[in-house]
């Protein structure tokens, strides 16, 4: 789900900034109108400064950022949960 989650914010920004190469006010389409779902998680998104700093201790302590992030979501499921859910309450 993670890897999901990336690839949909790697994806959606790259499109915008194919975008941005048009003219202001052309017409095209907003990043929240591109990917509301996404909009919705990332607007959902917030850290504390202790829970950031125990994703930072993670990634230190396991040497590998890729590591120590899974790690961390493994043990703080219920708020990665919640940022998940605002795309899921998204109206189609």
């Amino acid at each position: 789900m993670l890897e999901t989650l990336f690839t949909n914010i790697f994806v959606s920004y790259r499109n915008m900034a194919i975008r941005m190469g048009g003219t202001v006010g052309s017409g095209a389409r907003s990043f929240a109108e591109d990917d509301p779902w996404l909009t919705a998680v990332l607007d959902a998104w917030h850290m504390s400064d202790q829970s950031l700093g125990t994703l930072m201790s993670e990634i230190e302590f396991r040497g590998d950022p890729v590591a120590g992030a899974r790690t961390w979501l493994e043990e703080n499921r219920d708020q990665v949960d919640e940022w998940l859910a605002a795309g899921e309450r998204i109206q189609p």
